[in-house]
């Protein structure tokens, strides 16, 4: 009786190993270095992003997205990039030898946040109108991915698993540079006035 189950034991083992194996080969890291990204209110920004996998196994990233851990969703929205961010899409990194793949930002002019399809990246983010300088959101891009055991390219592949990566990100606001001159000059006058009053 024991003899049947013996089979299906060891497949199991080897899906098991192969998706600890490939998750503990996964590093993700976003562009610019530290994920941290500076825009002004309306305006949109984004990240880049870079797969290193080490593993034996295949990987699909199949989707991005911004959890916010300091803010409430009105300070912006975020737009999933990776999905078409690889000449083969979804971005498909093979892993039967080191293959580290780099998917730089690249926002279309104008962008359109509900047309992100000529974009690349890991995503995008629209601030808000309504926020306000010098402030920040803070949280993590969760990239999403399937582990396949050969090249998920043909059609006829499924999925051995799923898995996901966190990596730190957040977005800060900061004026525009003629804010920093106007404030320049705000302070330079007051300063003169103070001069002129201690000579009289």
């Amino acid at each position: 009786m024991f003899r049947r189950f013996v089979p299906l034991l060891v497949a199991a083992s080897f899906v098991l190993a192969a998706t600890i194996t490939a998750h503990a080969s996964v590093v993700i890291t976003l562009s610019p270095s530290g994920g941290i990204v500076n825009g002004k209110p309306g305006g949109t920004v984004g990240w880049g992003f870079t797969v290193s996998n080490d593993s034996a196994s295949w990987l699909w990233i199949t989707s991005s997205e911004f959890i916010n851990t300091n803010r409430d969703s009105s300070w912006g929205t975020y737009t999933d990039l990776s999905f078409n961010s690889i000449p083969i899409a979804p971005a498909v990194v093979v892993g039967l030898t080191p293959t580290t793949l780099t998917v730089p930002l690249s926002l279309t002019v104008p962008y359109d946040p509900a047309d992100p399809k000529t974009s690349t990246g890991a995503g995008s983010f629209l601030i808000s109108s309504s926020t306000a300088y010098n402030d920040m959101v803070k949280g993590f891009i969760r990239f999403t991915y399937d582990i396949y055991a050969a090249n998920p390219s043909n059609l006829d592949q499924t999925p051995v698993s799923s898995d996901s990566k966190d990596v730190i990100a957040g977005v800060t606001t900061v004026p525009e540079p003629a804010t920093y001159v106007l404030l320049g000059l705000g302070l330079g006058g007051l300063t003169l006035l103070r001069r002129r009053q201690n000579r009289a």
